[in-house]
């Protein structure tokens, strides 16, 4: 059996149907780190980037460094035995400083940290200050200044100021090409891309009993910075869609990254610290011609669920190109279970207007398929349904408890608000609904009563991640996890030690988590 024609999907009130008018829930997982790759979850690079000071100054009870300007910093990393305790400062001019936080060294024994692994996130469970001491590292919560200055009982020989999770695509794809020149960067990443997913992964997800993935897109997968489309633009996504019409998976391409960023500056656009997408008109335009391509490559075909135009959406607080303070200041907004952020009106306007840009773009070459709109953040994001003449469309939501992600009670609260969110605005909206990324962490019976209710309301769904390279378990964030080989440092290493390494991202060197896969499998085929 395989696709046919049959099986094109046409959004029917708040169902998915296909040309026999069969309703089809969509149901399955993202694969997230393939064609956009972030540092904390992939091989996209180094997890823990060590950042470089323009000056250290050390004195008999503390070290203190001069970054040149403002960075994103969150370890510190401890080259040999500590005790006592330690007290981190920031500050804005290196006169007045804020104290960040206080806590105890732990003894610890062996090497400081295996420089080819990533560390988890929080796998002791320390989330209340996030702030603490473990395998030869400091974890703090992030912050972004110039200068930094920890207070120690005795100072150690080796301090590193580090930031984990800080690769962006944007970053590896910029040191790889002034290192090797673009053909030889292509042929390494080509090289990982081939390995991360593989039709091997493809029966697997399969055999959940899924018939969805979902594909998050980095734009330079499909455009060089000459603004072309490239000559191989679609050689991994034609690929996929050949397996998954022959296995009857269908498949949303996701614009996950767009040129310049577009979701306050984080690094799951592709490029951290950056947010000009809604601010430049070249960056829209390259936008639209890459939906273009996709349009014309994949018109007519059935394998589409629905084309993703633009993940998780958000133009700056401040109305301009500079990102300030980013997430950070929309927390004033929150509700108290911080379900919807209420994101200011002039925000919201620019998504709408920008997401009608992109239907008409895309409408103009292909009628057929579903397009597929996010309420990010905001449950009021996309205004009232009728500002806007959008047709056979679905609306995404996604579904991250970060305030309370360690307390039981406070995520089983929060996930039955989304889902009185959800029961509002389908009966708003009366259009298909899918739920395309969330996580409800270690709470297995919040997943299981989420994916029930969910089926019940027929909104499809697919849980980020499927695959990541944390060593933690307890977080959920996919089904394999725990990459159990040698990293890239895409800085250093020759490209015959990049291309060694990058091949061996095949998913037998991973664990699979078996309490999400029981879950996941249980509520997928149903």
């Amino acid at each position: 059996m395989s696709f046919t024609d049959r099986d094109f999907l046409t959004a029917d009130g708040i169902h998915m149907k296909n040309r026999d008018g069969e309703t089809v829930m969509l149901r399955g997982t993202n694969f997230g780190g393939w064609l956009l790759r972030e540092g904390w979850m992939d091989g996209a690079g180094m997890c823990l980037a060590e950042l470089e000071p323009e000056r250290v100054t050390r004195r008999e009870n503390y070290i203190a460094f001069d970054f040149g300007k403002a960075v994103r910093w969150n370890r510190f990393i401890i080259g040999d035995h500590a005790v006592g305790s330690y007290s981190v400062y920031s500050s804005e001019d290196g006169d007045i400083w804020t104290e960040v936080g206080t806590a105890d060294f732990t003894e610890f024994d062996g090497p400081v940290r295996d420089d080819t692994r990533p560390t988890a996130y929080d796998i002791k469970g320390l989330n209340d200050t996030r702030f603490y001491f473990w395998q030869g590292q400091m974890h703090m919560q992030e912050m972004k200044t110039r200068y930094a200055k920890i207070e120690f009982e005795q100072v150690p020989v080796k301090v590193i100021p580090a930031r984990y999770g800080d690769i962006s695509d944007y970053e590896s794809r910029r040191v790889l090409e002034e290192r090797f020149g673009r053909d030889e960067a292509d042929e390494m990443i080509a090289a990982y891309q081939k390995a991360f997913i593989t039709e091997w992964d493809l029966d697997y997800v399969k055999g959940l009993g899924f018939n969805l993935v979902r594909i998050p897109i980095y734009w330079q997968e499909i455009m060089d910075k000459n603004k072309k489309i490239k000559a191989d633009a679609f050689e991994d996504l034609d690929w996929l869609m050949e397996k998954c019409r022959e296995k009857e998976i269908y498949v949303m391409p996701d614009f996950h990254g767009s040129p310049g960023g577009h979701v306050m500056g984080s690094i799951t656009g592709g490029e951290l610290d950056s947010n000009s997408l809604w601010y430049r008109e070249e960056y829209q335009e390259m936008d639209r011609e890459i939906w273009r391509a996709i349009a014309n490559r994949y018109l007519g075909d059935p394998v589409i669920a629905a084309y993703d135009l633009l993940n998780e959406p958000m133009p700056n607080l401040s109305g301009t190109e500079d990102i300030g303070e980013g997430f950070a200041g929309l927390r004033q907004f929150q509700d108290p279970v911080a379900v919807n952020t209420n994101v200011p009106e002039f925000m919201n306007q620019q998504v709408r207007e920008f997401y009608d840009s992109l239907y008409k773009t895309v409408k103009e070459i292909d009628t057929e398929h579903v397009i597929c709109f996010q309420f990010f953040q905001d449950f009021n994001m996309l205004g009232d349904p009728g500002d806007y003449e959008w047709e056979n469309f679905m609306i995404q939501t996604h579904t991250y408890g970060i305030p309370t992600w360690r307390d039981h009670d406070g995520q089983l609260i929060f996930m039955r608000k989304v889902i009185e969110k959800h029961e509002e605005a389908i009966a708003k909206w009366q259009v298909p609904f899918f739920a395309g990324e969330f996580n409800f962490w270690g709470f297995y019976d919040i997943w299981a009563e989420w994916l029930d209710t969910l089926n019940k309301m027929e909104i499809g769904w697919a849980n980020w991640s499927y695959k990541i390279s944390d060593t933690n378990v307890q977080d959920s964030w996919s089904l394999l996890y725990d990459y159990n080989g040698q990293f890239a440092n895409f800085y250093t290493d020759s490209k015959e030690e990049i291309l060694k390494k990058y091949k061996n991202f095949t998913s037998d060197n991973y664990k699979i988590n078996k309490e999400l896969e029981e879950v996941m499998r249980k509520y997928a085929g149903v």
